[in-house]
């Protein structure tokens, strides 16, 4: 039973249930909906597996079968049919996605039992990929009456509590790191063209050639695909969207040529500071109705050089490969045979999303650089610009500095402030040589809103004078290259320059004048 079909019947279910014992009219439904970023059976277990639940009660039991109880309490090692415990009776199961159940019996001492007892919850489960999942709850059959307005209130405000205290024993800590960390390896896409030629299963070659730019946002992305077979020319394989949404999941959608809707969700594999792969949970609607499931993993090599496995997912889960991983490389402009359509019309350079200079960036005309001498050894710079602490007591603002490659690299400027714009949230070390180089990705003020989502870098240089004096060379750059990828936001990007241009100067002065003090 489809989805539609399954809530119909259960609000059925649920309808003739209250209505055996209609007394006022009920209040509206209360429903609420999140993206928890787990896969959807530890999300089902934390809910529904007695040992999982400890996060919500402390004491537990589950007879999971139509007309079996849940029963819990927020006392430890309570009797669960006791006064202070809370018992519901299962009217409605798929075991792993959905659920319906009725209240009946609550806490003596909770003033909000009387108006309750009875109401009935469903929990809706949906899998949006391998890592997460969406909930939907729906509490129903409150009446209309002073008590039952006081008790839709309180759960009204309850029940979102529950979903976060969910998510936050669900999630992973990171989950926010690991979604700008994929964004930013797919943002790594965009430029120049990206070409595969092989041989296809019946022998005949095969040739790709995708070209990926950023969307009108500045964040999403856009990917057009060719296919070609033998001399044939290339034809139009069709575009895929690729975007973040506001519970932080990477979805796409595409539409193919011969009018097959794919779409699914993203997510990166392994380590959230190391990871080089990620995988596209494809699903695929064809014309007729038929359906098919695919994974596809991708590998970046290095900048211009990635590998993607495809393979096919069926029912149980299980997958087959489509033999081993094709390599894709990148080219400034891809040779005439991937741009020689069916048509025989030649794609010119001018289809591609970027040149050669918006990808690697001739910054030099706008690169911010200060050099100044500060009187201390180079192992005390070194600290300074490295260590949270170091970084706290010349700037004068909490710092969270980790360094290695990925590390945050994060100064909050206005540690009060809304999370998210508090500072150099996001930004993170690229690379470092001990002792004479660092360099860390930098965002925009809040002021900047459109780019401050972006990202430029600074280099800071070290270099020995003496024992007590070292040169430090400070260069912000990629200026030019975000303001020809991101022409929409050119103003914001010019007043970022202009800002950073009067602030450099004066971190570098006060790190030299945290050393004249001493």
């Amino acid at each position: 039973m489809n989805r539609t079909r399954w809530t119909k019947a259960a609000v059925g279910l649920v309808g003739l249930l209250l209505a055996s014992g209609a007394g006022a009219e009920p209040l509206p439904p209360l429903i609420v909906e999140t993206t928890i970023q787990a896969p959807i059976q530890d999300v089902w277990d934390a809910f529904h597996v007695e040992s999982e639940r400890t996060w919500m009660t402390p004491s537990n039991s589950v007879d999971l079968r139509i007309g079996g109880l849940i029963k819990c309490s927020y006392e430890p090692n309570a009797d669960l049919d006791g006064d202070h415990a809370i018992q519901h009776e299962i009217l409605a199961l798929e075991p792993g996605r959905r659920i319906v159940e009725r209240l009946v019996k609550g806490p003596v001492d909770f003033p909000h039992t009387p108006a309750v007892l009875g109401s009935v919850g469903i929990l809706e489960l949906d899998p949006i990929g391998p890592e997460a999942t969406r909930v939907r709850s729906v509490m129903m059959g409150i009446e209309d009456t002073p008590a039952g307005v006081a008790a839709y209130e309180f759960f009204k405000e309850g029940n979102p509590f529950t979903f976060d205290a969910a998510k936050a024993h669900l999630e992973r800590p990171d989950q926010a790191r690991r979604t700008e960390r994929l964004l930013g390896m797919l943002g790594a896409l965009v430029g120049g063209e990206w070409i595969h030629e092989g041989k296809a299963p019946d022998g005949r070659r095969f040739r790709v050639r995708n070209v990926v730019r950023y969307g009108p946002d500045g964040r999403s992305l856009v990917a057009n695909g060719w296919l070609g077979f033998g001399d044939a020319g290339m034809y139009d394989h069709g575009p895929t969207m690729v975007w973040s949404d506001p519970d932080g999941v990477v979805r796409f959608s595409s539409v193919h040529e011969e009018g097959t809707i794919g779409s699914g969700t993203i997510r990166l594999l392994g380590d959230t500071e190391t990871s080089e792969s990620f995988e596209w949970d494809w699903n695929a609607l064809q014309p007729d109705g038929g359906r098919q499931h695919f994974a596809i993993t991708c590998v970046i090599l290095d900048p211009d050089r990635y590998t993607a496995q495809f393979e096919m997912i069926g029912p149980g889960g299980n997958r087959v490969s489509f033999g081993e991983p094709i390599e894709y490389r990148r080219l400034d402009v891809a040779p005439e045979r991937f741009r020689t359509l069916t048509s025989g019309e030649v794609i010119g350079a001018a289809h591609s999303a970027s040149t050669t200079t918006e990808r690697h960036g001739m910054d030099q005309d706008r690169r911010i650089e200060v050099t100044e001498v500060i009187p201390a050894g180079i192992d005390e710079v070194w600290r300074s610009w490295t260590t949270s602490e170091g970084m706290t007591a010349f700037i004068g603002a909490p710092s969270d500095i980790e360094l290695r490659r990925g590390g945050k690299y994060e100064i909050y400027f206005d540690a009060e402030g809304e999370p998210g714009s508090r500072g150099s949230e996001t930004c993170e070390v690229v690379s470092y040589i001990p002792g004479k180089m660092l360099s860390f990705t930098w965002n925009a003020p809040p002021r900047f809103p459109n780019v401050r989502i972006l990202h430029t870098w600074v280099v800071v240089e070290f270099t020995l004078i003496s024992d007590d004096q070292t040169q430090v060379t400070l260069s912000h750059c990629g200026w030019d290259e975000n303001m020809a990828r991101y022409p929409q936001h050119r103003e914001e990007w010019e007043g970022t320059h202009a800002y950073f241009e009067a602030a450099w100067p004066r971190v570098i002065a006060a790190l030299k004048a945290q050393y004249q003090k001493h």
